[in-house]
């Protein structure tokens, strides 16, 4: 179990931080963008989805790495106050199905856009009018990642309440 809830966190790690590399491509669309429009007055066509749609894939990517590290925002006023064996209960009775719900949603209709998307061969609506279903994808594969990686919080805290391992 523990090398399942391992796997999951690696992966989590992994994908967040690849993911994060899309950053650059961010910057650099942005860059370019700026440089051909303000100096050379010839702007691009593609620049701005290309921002926007390597924002979305971060968004959507990252957020089981962030869930691994437990950084989303949450309400820390009483939270931080209680115990670690507290902590863990709410975690698990009210943060896991949470997430689980909220990542199946996402999963779910997800799934039903992108596949949509790619039936209709689904383009922008831009000039440049790239296809829309790689980024559609990206919707249920954050869905599915953050679920896994609510799995495997909700198998350590269920570890931890045991008296297992502390870390």
């Amino acid at each position: 179990m523990l090398r399942f809830v391992e796997f999951i966190d690696k992966t989590s790690d992994l994908i967040g931080k690849a993911a994060s590399y899309l950053l650059l491509i961010t910057v650099a669309a942005c860059m370019i963008e700026v440089v051909l429009r303000y100096i050379f007055n010839s702007p691009t066509k593609w620049s701005y989805e290309v921002e926007a749609f390597s924002c979305g894939i971060i968004y959507l990517l990252v957020g089981a790495h962030v869930l691994l590290h437990r950084g989303h925002v949450s309400v820390d006023i009483l939270y931080q106050r209680l115990s670690e064996r507290k902590k863990i209960l709410i975690n698990i009775v009210v943060v896991f199905p949470l997430i689980i719900i909220m990542a199946a949603g996402l999963t779910y209709i997800g799934f039903d856009y992108f596949w949509t998307s790619l039936a209709i061969r689904e383009t922008s609506y831009s000039s440049w009018s790239p296809p829309i279903w790689p980024i559609k994808l990206m919707i249920p594969v954050g869905g599915v990642l953050m679920m896994l990686q609510a799995v495997a919080n909700l198998l350590r805290d269920l570890h931890k309440l045991r008296g297992g391992d502390k870390s």
